[in-house]
């Protein structure tokens, strides 16, 4: 039976190409093992076993930039590696498949400690430092953008996996939209972000002035400390479950940068204002900047938002919201889940030098 090992979480941007990739892996080859390996205070932990995937969990901890924290990050990512040796040597799996997050770096790193295939899945045009080093023993390495091949002499350009959208009007019958009906969708990631919400509700009297109705996804923990408009055009959410009928569904987006966000927008070919996180080295930047270049989206700034009013508006003119519409079309790869995953399976089932090692484990 072949045996697979996702990596990957701490994020929706990380977990959700992973999960997409698991389910279609499931679809092409029924009889596969698949598991996932992430941690117990994250996303992860509730969605995966959710998708009746099995989960395994191994510490983690963020790194501070202090003395103590530098120590206290460097010890819980030997007992993340440790830990995850632990839980390779019990699973057994052909291969281990990274999707980026807090988890995937000890994972691959223990992986190729004990001869078993890594996967390196880089969603970001610049990779982080943790990928270049791993990715140069990783079986593959599978890229989304033409630009991030520059740090991989070995790369494949993939796209993002992505889950596939339901189709527009389905998705506009879900959200109960009445012909012509505007949605703007405007979201900080998984978790939320509060400089986006605050933002968000300042320009909220305008967008209903003029007759948008407004899908905004604060993140749970951001909630009680808002206080929405009075108006059932104005939703205000922690977390949205649909986000793939949001994305079809919607007319305009206001959003972080996150890789698998871009590759959904792409997708259904959705306009959209660029908000990228400003923290983790700038990646969010970065695959902003590739959407500016091609027209598909603008961007402003974390610390300009105070500058979203005149920002966005002029956006959200029908002409404008349809040529950047039509720009990100043509930066989808709608058959880059399909494609990795087939990949993913064949690499596996070529892959003889793993055999020996899972029998001297056994």
């Amino acid at each position: 039976m072949l045996k697979i090992l996702f990596a990957g979480g701490g994020t929706g941007g990380h977990l959700f190409p992973a999960l997409a990739l698991a389910e279609e892996i499931r679809k092409i080859h029924p009889a596969s093992a698949i598991a996932f390996l992430g941690t117990p205070d994250h996303l992860e932990a509730k969605k995966v076993p959710e998708k009746n995937f099995p989960f395994f969990a191994v510490p983690s901890c963020g790194l501070k930039k202090s003395p103590m924290g530098v120590i206290r990050f460097g010890l819980t990512l030997l007992r993340a590696i440790w830990e995850a040796r632990r839980i390779l040597l019990e699973f057994n799996p052909d291969c281990v498949v990274g999707t980026g997050g807090y988890v995937s770096a000890p994972a691959l790193l223990a992986a190729q400690s004990l001869g078993i295939p890594t996967f390196v899945q880089e969603q970001n045009a610049r990779p982080g430092l943790a990928n270049r080093v791993i990715a140069k023993r990783a079986k593959l390495v599978a890229v989304a953008f033409e630009a991030t091949k520059r740090y991989f002499p070995r790369a494949i350009l993939f796209g993002n996996p992505i889950r596939t959208l339901p189709e527009r009007a389905e998705a506009r019958k879900f959200f109960e939209l009445a012909e012509g009906e505007r949605l703007i969708l405007i979201t900080g990631g998984s978790g939320g972000s509060m400089s986006i919400n605050r933002a968000a509700l300042s320009i909220a009297p305008r967008l209903l002035s003029e007759g948008w109705r407004v899908l905004h996804l604060a993140g749970e923990k951001n909630l009680e400390k808002l206080l929405p408009p009075e108006d059932p055009r104005y939703c205000l959410v922690g977390f949205c479950d649909h986000m793939r009928e949001a994305v079809a569904a919607c007319d305009f987006v206001v959003s972080r940068a996150g890789a698998s966000t871009l590759a959904e927008l792409s997708a259904a070919g959705r306009p959209s204002l660029l908000i990228p996180y400003p923290h983790a080295g700038g990646h969010q930047k970065a695959n902003a900047e590739e959407w500016v270049r091609s027209g598909a989206a603008e961007l402003l700034l974390d610390q300009d938002l105070d500058e979203l009013e005149k920002k966005l508006f002029p956006l959200l003119e029908k002409e404008r919201r349809e040529q950047m519409g039509e720009e990100c079309k043509k930066l989808g790869r709608p058959a880059a889940t399909k494609e990795l995953a087939e990949a993913i399976l064949s690499l596996c089932d070529r892959d003889p030098s793993h055999n020996g090692k899972r029998a001297l484990k056994a």
